[in-house]
C-alpha cells in the first residue's frame, strides 16, 4: 500500500524552527527581494510565495492555469497541501529530502549568506486534469527572522516538458554569494558540486538565448558583430556536446544557475 502525505511531511523536512519574527509588516521587504532575485523560467510559469511560520500561501500570481490546471484561488487555499497533491507520489519523498539538505546547507552558511542561498529541483507533477508534466521549481527565500532563519519563500514554478529532460527528479542548491553550485540526484543523495564549463561571456549570450533571442539578436544587445555571436553560439553547443539552442537550454537549466559570472 501507498503511503500518502501531507504538509505536515513537509514541514518535518524543513525542521523545527525556532522562529523569532518582529517584523510583521513584510511585504515591502519582500517585493523588494522579489525584484533583485535574478531567477530565470525556460518555459510557462507561475509564483507562489509561502510561510514556513503559518503554513500559508500568502500570494500566487502568473500563469497557475495553464501550468497545474490550478485556477490561483484553488491554490491559495489549498495552502501548503497544494505541493503535495501537485507533485507525483513518487518524487515526493525526494523533494522532502531536498528541503532537508537545503535547509540543513544554510543552518551551515555564515549568517551574510543565508540570503544568497536557494534551492531549485526538477519533478514530474500532476495537473489537476491528470496530464503528467515536468517542472522546474526555483525556491528562494525572500524573508528571514531575527536569527537570520527563512520563514517567507518564493518558488517560481515552470513547466519544461517541451525540453524532454532527462535526470528526473534532480536539484541544485546556489550561494550566489560565492557562486558555488551543488547537485543532488535520488542515487547519491549527497551535495555534489558543479565546475561551470562556460565563460562570463558565454554565460551572457546563453541569457539571451534563452529569452529567445537570435543569434542577431544577441549580437545587437551585447555590441559585438554578428559573426562573433555566432561564433560563441557554435562554441556554447560544443562545449555542452548539444546540436541545437533547444538541447542547450535543457543543458543550461539542468546545470547551470549562475548565467551573469
Amino acid at each position: 500500500m501507498k503511503r500518502t502525505y501531507s504538509h505536515i511531511d513537509i514541514a518535518r523536512a524543513f525542521g523545527k524552527q525556532d522562529y523569532i519574527i518582529y517584523e510583521k509588516d513584510y511585504k515591502e521587504q519582500l517585493l523588494r527581494k522579489l525584484n533583485e532575485t535574478s531567477l530565470w523560467a525556460a518555459g510557462k510559469c507561475f509564483s507562489l510565495i509561502g510561510n514556513t511560520n503559518t503554513w500559508r500561501t500568502e500570494m500566487v500570481t502568473g500563469k497557475s492555469l495553464e501550468v497545474s490546471g490550478y485556477e490561483k484561488e484553488e491554490v491559495l487555499n489549498l495552502n501548503a497541501q497544494f505541493v503535495v497533491q501537485f507533485i507525483v507520489l513518487e518524487d515526493l519523498p525526494f523533494v522532502m529530502e531536498i528541503t532537508r539538505v537545503g535547509m540543513e546547507y544554510l543552518h551551515r552558511l555564515p549568517l551574510e549568506q543565508r540570503e544568497l542561498m536557494y534551492v531549485t529541483y526538477f519533478t514530474h507533477a500532476k495537473r489537476k486534469d491528470g496530464q503528467i508534466v515536468v517542472i522546474q521549481n526555483q525556491s528562494i527565500p525572500l524573508v528571514f527572522d531575527e536569527q537570520k532563519v527563512p520563514f517567507i519563500f518564493g518558488n517560481i514554478i515552470s513547466d519544461i516538458t517541451y525540453l524532454n529532460p532527462t535526470n528526473i527528479p534532480h536539484a541544485l542548491v546556489v550561494n550566489r554569494h560565492t557562486n558555488e553550485q551543488l547537485h543532488i540526484d535520488p542515487v547519491k543523495l549527497q551535495l555534489q558540486k558543479y565546475n561551470t564549463v562556460f565563460t562570463r561571456r558565454e554565460k551572457e549570450m546563453i541569457a539571451l538565448l534563452i529569452q529567445g533571442y537570435s543569434s542577431r539578436q544577441a549580437a545587437e544587445a551585447l555590441n559585438i558583430s554578428y559573426e562573433t555571436a555566432r561564433t560563441h553560439r557554435k562554441n556554447l553547443l560544443q562545449k555542452a556536446d548539444v546540436h541545437n539552442t533547444n538541447q542547450l537550454v535543457r543543458y543550461v537549466l539542468m546545470n547551470e544557475q549562475i548565467l551573469e559570472g
